[in-house]
């Protein structure tokens, strides 16, 4: 499947709230409940933010998931990546194609290493960011969700 990156739009609100419902989503990720409202304000605060994008077919522009870069300020020129896919996407490549998408618009916006942590358990997950070319560094931190913790690993990609 094409995809490109796009920036967010407000009338993305709906779609983005029903779709960070998802049980994998929310185990895998850091989102949290929001409703349609606070999600366009929050999409109109950081709409414009460098490294935070929309992966939208690139056909219809549909939204199919969230994707982006956070840079790290004690050193630049590092940046933690983070991804997902909506259930309606995953399996058809999305995933693969927006991360090698957003290493090459990183890399013009002076990023030279980018770090994704994958919880161990996510092995879809893992196996996309090895065929988008990062690679398998060690453990990183812990995540706790659910009152439980998780194994992570990282991975990364240098120019």
């Amino acid at each position: 499947m094409s995809v490109v990156l796009r920036r967010w739009d407000e009338s993305d609100a709906e779609w983005y709230v029903a779709a960070i419902a998802d049980a994998d989503i929310q185990r895998f990720t850091n989102e949290g409940a929001v409703t349609v409202a606070e999600m366009r304000e929050a999409i109109t605060r950081l709409r414009d933010r460098d490294g935070l994008f929309a992966i939208a077919d690139a056909a219809t522009a549909a939204p199919l998931g969230n994707i982006g870069w956070v840079s790290d300020d004690a050193a630049p020129g590092r940046a933690e990546g983070y991804c997902w896919v909506a259930a309606t996407a995953r399996g058809r490549g999305v995933a693969q194609a927006a991360l090698e998408q957003l290493w090459d618009l990183a890399r013009r916006a002076s990023v030279e290493s980018m770090r994704l942590t994958i919880d161990a358990d996510n092995v879809a997950s893992r196996r996309t960011a090895a065929r988008a070319g990062f690679l398998q560094t060690g453990d990183g931190e812990p995540r706790v969700y659910d009152g439980v913790s998780h194994d992570t690993v990282v991975y990364v990609r240098d120019s």
